[in-house]
Formats: C-alpha cells, structure tokens, sequence
C-alpha cells in the first residue's frame, strides 16, 4: 500500500500547487474547477489503455485505471488524506453524494463501494485526471467534465486482445464475454446504469474506424468547448431553396474538379483525369428526432463550408426528375458504374427488393458521398458511407431535452410533443429497419455518439471535424 499512499500523496501535492480554491457544484458555488476530468467507462479490449496514454501526454493527467481506484478506495489512509484534503463544504458535498447514491439501496460490500464513490468523488472534484471504470462517469456532475464511453466490435476487441494477451481467439472471446458481463453487473448493481447505453455519457466513440489519436483529439476538443456559449445559427434551407442548394453543391464540384485538373493535368478533358481522385470526406448524421442535429450541422457548416443536405432536401431531390441526374450526372462513367454496382450489392443482399423510391434515394446519397464535401442528416445516409469516405454519428438527447427542442423548434409543448417525439422515434427506427435492416440504437453502427444534453454544438463541431482530420487529403 505505500505506492499508493505515495501516489495518492503525489497528486494531493499537484492539486495543492493549482490551488483551484473551494469549488462546490451546486448552484450556489463558486464556478467549475479551472482542469475538469475526463472520465472513461470502456469495453474491455477496445484500446482505451492507448487513447488514456495519448491523454496523459497531451494534458499532463494523471490515469487513474479500475485496479488504483481500488486500491485507494480499499486503504484507510488513502482515501482518508484524499477527503481531508477539502475544505468542509465539500466534504460534506461529497459524503451527501454518496449518502444519497446509496440511499434506500441494500448493496453487498456496502463499506467498499462507499469508499469506492468517496475516492472517485474527490478525483472527479479536484478535477485534473483521467478516471478509467469503476463508474466515473456516473459521479461527474455538470461541468466537472466529460463522460465517455470508448467501445468496439467484438471482431475489432478479440483481435486487440489476442495481440495484446498473445491467446488465442477462443481465449480473448472468452475473457471479453466475461469482462461485459462483469462491468455490466457492477454498474447495474452499484450505480443502477447499464453501462453500454450511450445516454448516460456525453460522448461514445466506436474505435472499428477511429484511430487512438484521432479519439483523444476529439475528446480534447470537446472538453475545451464543453462550457462554450452558444453561438447564431443560420437558419437551414427551407425546401424552397432546394434548386439552389443542388446547384451551389454541383457548382462547387466542378470548381473543385477544373482545380483538380489544372493542378495535375493542365486541362485534361474528362477521359484523362485521375481514375481515383480523392474528395473532402462526408460527414453522416443520425440523429434522434429534436435532439439539435442541426444546430450542430450549422457550426460544422461554418467551419468547413458544407452544404447541408437534410432528409427532407434529400427525400425530394431522390423523387425529383430534374435534381436527381444533376448530382448523379456530375459524377464520371466509373463513379457512376461504382454506384451501380453498390446499389446492386445492397439491394441482392435484401430478403425483398427495396421500393424504387430507396433505391433513388440510395443512388442519390451515395453520389453525394463519393463526390464529398457535404453534411448529410438522417435517412440512413450513415449506413451508405464506407470505411474512409467519412463520418457516421449518432445524436441523441435526453427526453427532456428534446421537448425543449421540440417547443422551441416547432411551438409545440406538452402532451402533444411528446407523443410528436415518441412517434417521430418509431418512425425513424422502423424506416432503418424496414430499408437497412439494422438497429439505429446499435452504438457499434457508428463512429461517435453525442449526448446533446451537456455539450454544446460548438463541442461537438470541434470534435468531429478533428475526427475528420485524418480523412483530409
């Protein structure tokens, strides 16, 4: 225990040279802690151990993984300096915390998972580290940070673990299936939380296709703009203005191509140019119904100078004779070829063959895709991105939150957005499982999830376009 006691004496010091000053997080206190923390529930081998390391460097946070948070929570005098190293409000903040956690609750192991909830409390307060398991972020409170989960497929987790372990697949799966049902049991028992549901974090990040470091990027970016104002969105194109988003975007692409060929072929006609020339990525949204997609869309606008190609624009240029060919039309005979041959891969792989209507829309979506450089928004336009092509996120928001939304969005309040809500939900899950024939709630589908209930949209602009940063030619 004296590495521990040392450790814990280490960071008392760290947080004494800061000298936050009394922070209590309740309206009446004095403001957020000047380092927040950064707290990780992750799937067990997902590479979280990396994206952590890449943290530490770039903030100078101490990690703080499952076995140390057990350690000081199990030792007396650990977690006895770490308490008193707080003034009396809050001491007392933190044992009312865990008195009303515990509450009501019959738990085994009552004085563990006590001073378990003390030690993570007092981390998460003083703020400045990286808190990995052990249910951190269900203890961090508005503004003392940010909540993520890190997960991945189970092909992608077997493969880390067998690298990492040196077992077999057998073996790794094996460890993993365990692993799941342990964190899962713990924090259900504990916290009364499934860990895996993305609502209780602020963002989920799937690591199939994002690397460690663009993962810490993003979680950095969106701590920075975690307490950001929000700024004047730009009211989104009406359908109305259809005609002239499809023939900005098309002007833009052929812009982009004359560049293109002057820079390597000095006006080369069609036949000539490069047969893979790469385009800005995409970025796909599949948001919850009023859960501020387009706030978030706007920013990303901004920054990057997408359009914006929302599932009512999408749904009328796939249905529109005369919008349809000019996106698709703009491609060359291969991307067109490509697109066919995409289509007819989808559609063979269907126990029934789709509606013309979403093999349009399909066609549609994936000449936006590949000519890039567009933010599109619902319509399942994150299952038509491959590996590569860009972004596929997922926005959610609490009930709550949305039926703000919702009053501000459309003037509607009450029983009746709420049942708007319900069936807004039901349609959108039963349009992606009757044309896509998956779950829109499987986290796994996407590269990031954003919780819209404690970031802003600036937090989540600035986290997917440093997400998009190593797609960027």
């Amino acid at each position: 225990m004296k590495y521990i006691e040392a450790m814990v004496d280490e960071q008392i010091k760290k947080w004494e040279q800061e000298h936050h000053g009394g922070w209590n997080p309740t309206p009446e206190g004095c403001g957020p802690a000047s380092k927040p923390v950064i707290a990780i529930t992750p799937r067990f081998g997902c590479g979280s151990r990396v994206v952590s390391d890449l943290l530490h460097r770039r903030t100078g946070y101490e990690i703080y993984g499952f076995k140390l948070i057990d350690k000081v929570a199990e030792s007396m005098h650990a977690r006895r300096r770490l308490i008193d190293c707080l003034d009396q409000r809050d001491r007392s903040y933190i044992l009312n915390l865990v008195d009303g956690a515990l509450s009501g609750r019959h738990v085994d192991r009552a004085d563990y998972i006590r001073g378990l909830m003390e030690v993570v409390s007092v981390f998460v307060q003083e703020g400045g580290c990286i808190l990995l398991g052990r249910g951190a972020p269900f203890l961090v409170p508005q503004d003392a940070g940010i909540r993520v989960l890190l997960t991945a497929s189970p092909k992608t987790r077997i493969k880390n673990l067998m690298e990492f372990y040196s077992i077999s697949a057998e073996e790794a799966e094996t460890r993993m299936v365990q692993s799941d049902l342990e964190r899962e049991e713990f924090s259900k028992m504990y916290y009364g939380k499934d860990p895996w549901d993305p609502a209780h974090y602020d963002m989920a990040i799937n690591m199939d296709r994002i690397t460690p470091e663009t993962a810490a990027g993003s979680i950095l970016q969106a701590l920075e703009r975690l307490r950001c104002e929000k700024k004047a969105h730009r009211l989104h194109a009406m359908e109305g203005d259809v005609i002239n988003l499809v023939n900005r975007q098309v002007e833009k692409w052929e812009r982009e191509t004359h560049h293109e060929r002057v820079a390597m072929w000095g006006e080369a006609p069609d036949e000539t140019a490069p047969p893979n020339a790469q385009h800005a990525p995409v970025v796909a949204f599949s948001p919850q119904f009023c859960s501020g997609s387009r706030y978030v869309a706007d920013e990303l606008h901004t920054r990057l100078g997408y359009e914006i190609f929302g599932y009512k624009i999408i749904d009328k240029v796939a249905e529109d004779m005369h919008l349809s060919p000019r996106i698709i039309d703009h491609l060359d005979h291969r991307a067109r070829s490509a697109i066919q041959t995409f289509i007819d891969r989808f559609v063979s792989q269907q126990p029934v063959n789709p509606h013309q209507y979403f093999i349009s829309l399909a066609k549609m979506i994936r000449a936006l895709v590949m000519r890039g450089g567009v933010i599109l928004i619902g319509r399942g336009s994150t299952f038509l991105v491959e590996e590569g092509e860009g972004l596929r996120i997922r926005m959610i928001a609490s009930m709550e939150r949305r039926l703000e939304n919702m009053k501000t969005f459309y003037k509607i309040e009450g029983k009746p957005a709420e049942e708007n809500l319900l069936k807004g939900d039901k349609q959108r899950a039963e349009f992606i499982e009757q044309y896509y024939h998956t779950n829109v709630d499987d986290i796994c589908q996407f590269d990031m999830v954003f919780n819209m209930d404690r970031l802003m949209p600036c937090a989540v602009a600035d986290a997917v376009r440093r997400a998009l940063e190593p797609l960027m030619f």
